[in-house]
This record gives structure tokens, sequence and C-alpha cells, in this order.
């Protein structure tokens, strides 16, 4: 009798070491994606508050940053404390498309540019078209 609660034993440890894999597989999405959700939720924002920062630098100069140190210019010109990061603690990109408009991009989670597509979260301003609402 002994020998078959050993064994019963012993089958409620294997039994647990197969199921727990499978129970750990459907409850880590259930937790992690909720987080990314948050992080994209965050980017977002992060992008709507930063376009309106270039459309108040528009409207002091009557132009846009040029180039990469956009980000540069807006903490010179006190618009910015500091360059912003996302979530995933890479730079946002700022890209000068035209005289009026431009780009605000994340990398996303992979931190690779996938050029606005695959995970990238982006934002186009136009700021001829916005101030005429101001």
């Amino acid at each position: 009798m002994f020998l078959y609660q050993m064994n019963k034993g012993s089958n409620i440890v294997l039994s647990l070491f197969f199921l727990l894999p499978l129970v750990a597989a459907l409850i880590l999405p259930a937790l992690i994606g909720p987080l990314v959700c948050t992080k994209n939720n965050q980017v977002r924002s992060d992008l709507g508050s930063l376009e309106h920062v270039f459309y108040t630098y528009y409207s002091r100069f009557q132009y846009l940053p040029e180039g990469s140190p956009g980000f540069d210019m807006l903490v010179t010109e006190g618009l910015l404390p500091k360059v912003p990061f996302d979530p995933w603690i890479q730079p946002y990109r700022y890209t000068l498309i035209d005289k009026t408009h431009f780009q605000i991009c994340s990398l996303g989670e992979n931190k690779i540019d996938d050029h606005g597509f695959g995970d990238d979260l982006c934002e186009t301003g136009d700021v001829e078209n916005k101030l005429r609402f101001f």
C-alpha cells in the first residue's frame, strides 16, 4: 500500500511537470499583452504631445526644425525639458518631410526602424492645416 501511495505521488509530480508549461503558455500572454498595450498607449499619448510642441515651435518661428536635431532645438528653445524617450528607452525619431510636414516615430518594442511599418508607431504632422484651426 505504501508503494501505491508513492507511485500516486510520483504521478502527481509527473503530471505537474507536464502541465506547468502548458498553464504558463496560456497565462503568460494574458499577463504580458496588457503591458505591451500600456506601452503602446503611452507612445500614442507622447506622440500627440510632441506633435503639439512642434506646432508651438512653428507658431513662434514660422518654420520647423531641420533634420535629426529637431528635439534638441525644442530643448534649446525651452519647449521640452529634455530629449524624449519612448517606453523602450529609445529616443523618439523626428523627420522633416517638407516645410510644413513632419513625422515623429517610436521604433516600437523591437527597436528596429521598420520605416513606419511593423511595430513602429508614428504620427505625421501638418502645420498648415493644423494651425488654421487655432
